[in-house]
């Protein structure tokens, strides 16, 4: 037996999956989603790959792992710390873009 609010809108008949019995159902019974109008001068954005580092500025990695980039090496070095003092567990490391280089952050840094 199902539980909860899910459970009782199935069982009414209320909302849930589309299938054969029940064509007509949607999500939430709500309108169907829109999706976004683009101009055709504005370019399709791309999310920055994770597996390549990037060429400019400084880039927080956690358990070799590139997340947040930075401008400033002070920048980074604050939300590494940040991190690293809420989750002790974890490796932060500052990789520089312009030398190519990890800095390993202790838990003193």
């Amino acid at each position: 037996m199902l539980k909860g609010h899910v459970g009782a809108a199935l069982r009414h008949g209320r909302g849930g999956i589309r299938t054969a019995k029940n064509p007509q159902s949607t999500p939430f019974d709500g309108a169907p989603m829109k999706k976004p109008v683009r101009s055709i001068d504005e370019p399709e954005k791309k999310a920055p790959r994770a597996d390549r580092p990037p060429t400019k500025g400084f880039v927080v990695v956690v358990d070799g792992h590139f997340k947040s980039e930075f401008d400033t090496v002070d920048a980074a070095s604050a939300a590494g710390r940040k991190l690293k003092s809420t989750y002790p567990m974890l490796q932060i490391e500052i990789y520089d873009a312009a030398t190519k280089s990890r800095t390993l952050m202790s838990k003193e840094t």
